[in-house]
């Protein structure tokens, strides 16, 4: 998860739209394609949770507030995102019989800063940071237990970050501390666009942060 800056301006699909008497099955292929185009400026071609790259159509619309408790929010553009179709975590995993939260206590990556709250450790694990006031650190875990962040994602995560820690430790090693500063900065803002373009970008970027 990271922070994301949603398009105030909602798709025109959605205008008007209300649930009563609107239901979300009446929303046509044309419309989901506009309300993707609005997703996918918003947070690339991944799922918004686990940051895993989206494959063909093999994703869906996800209301973070549940239609089943929170009907009048189907056609609220700031309630969605877009997640991977994996049943054992993220969207799927939260709408499947974890009813013992609410929404306000789970992170809203268009409105929280999740690099405020959440920390990723090279085995793949994710944790609330450190001294977090109580609020946060209950958003955190919450968030974590919620959407299982923690399941089988983790050693997905954790191949990912393997991929890079060698890299890592090389930049800042003792052999590219000695470059020049302006080409040590070069090559250090070259990996960090590579990493936000790849799966699990959240996780990686805490490799190089210093």
């Amino acid at each position: 998860m990271h922070k994301l800056n949603r398009d105030p301006i909602a798709p025109a699909c959605l205008v008007g739209k209300t649930n009563p008497p609107n239901q979300w099955d009446e929303i046509t292929n044309n419309s989901r394609d506009e309300i993707w185009t609005k997703l996918g400026s918003m947070q690339g071609n991944r799922c918004v949770y686990c940051e895993s790259l989206f494959v063909g159509y093999s994703r869906h619309i996800e209301h973070f507030k549940p239609q089943n408790r929170f009907p009048e929010s189907s056609f609220d553009w700031a309630n969605l995102f877009g997640s991977c179709p994996k049943t054992d975590n993220c969207g799927n995993y939260k709408d499947k019989g974890h009813l013992t939260y609410h929404p306000d206590e789970l992170i809203k990556p268009d409105v929280d800063d999740p690099s405020d709250y959440l920390f990723f450790a090279s085995d793949g694990s994710v944790s609330p940071i450190g001294q977090l006031s109580d609020e946060y650190r209950i958003k955190a875990e919450k968030t974590i237990e919620i959407f299982n962040l923690n399941g089988p994602l983790r050693l997905e995560r954790e191949n990912a970050i393997a991929v890079y820690q060698d890299y890592a430790k090389e930049l800042f090693g003792s052999a590219l501390e000695q470059l020049p500063a302006e080409v040590w900065d070069t090559e250090y803002q070259t990996v960090l666009r590579k990493v936000d373009q790849a799966p699990f970008c959240s996780a990686l970027r805490q490799l190089f942060q210093f």
